[in-house]
C-alpha cells in the first residue's frame, strides 16, 4: 500500500495581496478548487488583445502558474485567456478571511486596507476608463467600474479612494 502525505506550504507572502486583489475587485475571480483540497484558486482572465498583460500579472507572482487558452468568448467571439495562480495555503486563507466570504466575492475594510499602488493600477487596466466631462475633451477623470459590488462595498472603495489620493 502506497501513502502521500500532502501538505500546504505558505508559497506568498502578504505583499503580494495588494496586486491580488485589485486584480479581484478587476475582472479576475475566486473559485473552491476540490481538486486541491479546498484551496481558494484566483483565476485572470483577458482577451487576445490582452495576452501581454495577463503575462505581466503573471509575472508579478513569479510567473507561477499557467496561461490556458479557454476558448471563444460568448461576447465578443474573441479567444480568452485564463491564468490560474498555483493553489496557496496564504493567498487561500486571506482570501477566505477577506474578501471571499459565504462563498461571495465581498469587499472589506481588510480588503481595501490591503489595496497598494500596484493593485490599484491592475484595478483600473481591468475595469477602469480615461472619460471626459466634453466633447473637447477636457477634464478627464477616471471612471473605475464596480457595477457587481453592493452600494456598501462602493461606498467602502470610495472613503478608501478619497483618503488614499487625499481628495473629495
Amino acid at each position: 500500500m502506497d501513502y502521500h502525505l500532502f501538505m500546504q506550504s505558505d508559497c506568498f507572502g502578504d505583499d503580494c495581496l495588494g496586486a491580488l486583489y485589485g486584480m479581484i475587485i478587476g475582472d479576475g475571480h475566486i473559485y473552491n478548487d476540490k481538486r486541491s483540497d479546498g484551496n481558494l484558486r484566483f483565476v485572470a482572465t483577458n482577451g487576445e488583445d490582452q495576452i501581454d498583460y495577463l503575462k505581466y500579472k503573471m509575472s508579478l507572482f513569479d510567473n507561477d502558474g499557467k496561461i490556458i487558452d479557454a476558448g471563444s468568448s460568448p461576447y465578443s467571439g474573441k479567444r480568452i485567456y485564463h491564468w490560474f495562480i498555483s493553489a496557496d495555503g496564504n493567498i487561500t486563507n486571506k482570501m477566505r478571511d477577506e474578501i471571499y466570504i459565504d462563498g461571495k466575492k465581498t469587499v472589506t475594510r481588510k480588503v481595501v486596507n490591503r489595496l497598494n499602488d500596484v493593485g490599484l493600477a491592475l484595478w483600473y487596466m481591468d475595469d477602469g476608463c480615461l472619460t471626459y466631462r466634453n466633447k473637447e475633451k477636457q477634464n478627464p477623470f477616471i471612471r473605475l467600474n464596480t457595477q457587481a459590488l453592493s452600494k456598501e462595498e462602493n461606498d467602502l472603495l470610495d472613503e478608501f479612494l478619497n483618503e488614499y489620493f487625499n481628495s473629495e
